[in-house]
């Protein structure tokens, strides 16, 4: 290591919470890993991504498009298409987020490790969680999975559109 290179990482020891030892050696400022790539997920990486181009990004999500809900009561009144509410992740690797295809099953916050299913393991400095919304059926007097058939909620945008 040069003398120049040893003072650069000694000026940056008192930010040294927020910037790893992998951040130093890789001569970006750090991993920021999203895990679900809905609408506040993808949003998150695509402007961390655009706001500090150093920073490593990577979106883990299982699912090869996603449909917004944002204006898809447009789609019902026929002013939209449901497939201009459809998207998928090609904008968002062209910018320079990295995508995983996969669904995470747990997160070792010792080890800054999210393991994905499959056993795969990605480390992590930063993590965000956006898994997105489910309704929690249980808690819905007289409204179950079934009675969508009949009564769709449109809480996820897609078919029930």
């Amino acid at each position: 290591m040069t003398s120049a290179r040893r003072r650069q990482v000694i000026a940056g020891l008192a930010t040294a919470p927020f910037i790893s030892s992998y951040a130093l050696a890789s001569n970006t400022l750090g991993r920021l890993l999203v895990v679900g790539g809905g609408f506040a997920g993808a949003t998150l990486a695509r402007f961390a991504k655009a706001l500090e181009p150093r920073l490593s990004v990577t979106l883990i999500e299982a699912r090869s498009h996603y449909t917004a809900c944002p204006m898809s009561n447009l789609v019902l009144t026929s002013s939209r298409q449901l497939d201009q509410q459809t998207f998928d992740y090609r904008a968002l690797t062209a910018a320079g987020v990295q995508l995983v295809r996969g669904f995470a099953v747990d997160v070792d916050g010792a080890q800054q490790m999210v393991t994905l299913q499959g056993g795969r393991r990605i480390a992590y400095d930063r993590l965000v969680l956006a898994p997105g919304v489910r309704l929690n059926f249980d808690q819905l007097s007289g409204y179950t999975k079934h009675s969508t058939q009949a009564m769709p909620h449109a809480w996820h945008a897609g078919p029930q559109t």
